[in-house]
């Protein structure tokens, strides 16, 4: 399979299984309300059981799953995981009961921890130290890009319909079918198999540009160490690094595998990596949950909103002034880091990407102590939630370029390194809702952000000593 079509491929399941993260959150409330028929007054307790559900299984599903990536291949993990989410997405709107659709959910967290494993993974085997920013810095676009077409798309679709229910089912089956598609693509195309039956692509050449990989095709006679292929001069070189799985005599017991994705941390730039992943899954749940409910507080508290609580389910309704500014807020940092990406690949290729984790987690320090005094109902607001959105994607594109560095992590463990990252990522969610949740019920609203802030301080300190000492 030619280099340009693997990375096609690979980006298409990024785009895809962020679409289907970002549909079941926001459609899940149709589902509770309109086919369950949750009482208002309980949706946003089921839905948070649902939601904290859904955590619990990914964060222990995304380390098994790169440990067994590095068993038994990238290709039969990532398949499987888009095969278990279209089969939970089908079946999600259809469950008869509260306790069927808790466990479609968890069902639909394996799956979803496979594909989130594997982007990282994945990245890791398609990319050189030269170009893996710019990699990295192209998947968060798509996974920016997911997003939006999820809300835009496919969030719209139910209310097309006469009759809500068939819309809400009609669009999870669709939904379904995508991953089922891309889960076949996946199986047939995702090569190589292993190093004797399949042929890599092409990882991207030292200075050579993603597009200019993109853009060109190479085929392979055979990939065995003998082969040869010439350069412009016509020397022989030696072919590319077989990827993804290693031969039957330098596989590591998964025992050991599972160790060492834990053990690669002594290593600090893969620490600061876990570190950066933990602070980027938290900043998600900041924007996207705590932001809003920021901003129908304040609503509240200056008497422009009718509704008793910031998480009263009806408060689109009853305060559309603070759901407009809250969502214009949370809409300009989503923006920010959608076009952010590619700069911070850019950057890590340009720089160490420990200089960009550092660089981020001082813009997220500074911006989220602001946020922590500041007024959402203030016109500076929205500049501020810029450098956050940019901290976001910046901690992002950082983090999975430190632990997909094959100078610190090896190519035997990589899958495991990769569900270590995603299981931190998982954890940054959980803390981030749970902590900053009972904070903003019991102190102050802003206080989601002092949770974060001293999170991202605790990443400048590690982020400087790996600088400072030359960790490099």
């Amino acid at each position: 399979m030619a280099s340009n079509a693997a990375i096609a491929l690979y980006l298409c399941a990024t785009l895809v299984a962020i679409n289907n993260f970002v549909f079941i959150n926001a459609t899940t409330g149709l589902v509770l309300s309109h086919i369950q028929r949750v009482p208002s007054g309980q949706l946003g307790d089921k839905a948070g059981s649902l939601s904290f559900a859904d955590q619990c299984v990914s964060l222990v599903c995304v380390y098994l799953w790169g440990v067994c990536s590095d068993v038994i291949g990238r290709r039969a993990v990532y398949a499987s995981g888009f095969s278990v989410m279209a089969l939970a997405l089908a079946l999600y709107p259809r469950a008869q009961s509260l306790a069927a659709l808790l466990l479609l959910r968890m069902l639909f967290a394996i799956g979803g921890a496979a594909a989130a494993s594997m982007l990282t993974a994945v990245l890791a085997d398609y990319a050189r130290d030269s170009s893996r920013g710019s990699m990295a810095g192209l998947v968060g676009l798509f996974s920016g890009c997911g997003a939006l077409l999820a809300l835009l798309v496919f969030m719209p679709v139910p209310f097309r319909f006469a009759d809500l229910v068939e819309g809400i089912q009609t669009t999870y089956l669709a939904v379904a079918a995508i991953s089922a598609v891309l889960a076949v693509l996946l199986a047939l195309f995702l090569l190589p198999i292993d190093s004797e039956q399949g042929v890599p692509p092409t990882p991207l050449d030292d200075g050579e540009s993603l597009l200019e990989s993109m853009s060109r095709e190479t085929s392979f006679e055979d990939s065995r160490p003998s082969s040869r292929l010439l350069d412009h001069s016509g020397s022989t070189i030696p072919p590319p690094r077989v990827v993804f799985v290693q031969s039957s005599e330098s596989k590591t017991s998964i025992l050991n595998l599972a160790i060492e994705g834990f053990t690669a941390a002594k290593d600090p730039k893969v620490l600061l990596g876990y570190i950066g992943s933990f602070l980027a899954r938290g900043d998600t749940v900041i924007i996207t949950l705590f932001i809003p409910l920021w901003v129908y507080k304040r609503y509240i508290e200056m008497g422009d909103c009718s509704a008793p609580s910031p998480d009263d389910p009806d408060i689109r309704d009853m305060c559309r002034a603070a759901f407009r500014r809250a969502s214009a807020i949370s809409g300009i940092a989503q923006t920010a880091a959608l076009i952010g990406a590619p700069v911070f690949g850019y950057l890590s290729d340009r720089f160490h990407p420990s200089r960009v984790v550092l660089f981020n987690a001082v813009l997220g320090f500074i911006s989220y102590l602001i946020m922590f005094y500041a007024d959402p109902v203030k016109g500076y607001v929205f500049g501020l939630v810029i450098f956050v959105g940019l901290s976001e994607i910046g901690l992002v594109i950082g983090n999975i370029s430190l632990v997909t560095h094959s100078g610190s992590v090896k190519e035997s463990v990589r899958g495991s390194v990769a569900g270590v990252s995603s299981a931190c990522g998982a954890l940054g969610i959980l803390i981030a809702s749970k902590l900053g949740g009972y904070l903003f019920d019991n102190w102050r609203e802003g206080a989601p952000f002092l949770v974060l802030a001293v999170g991202h301080f605790v990443a400048i300190v590690c982020g400087v000593y790996v600088v400072s000492m030359g960790v490099l």
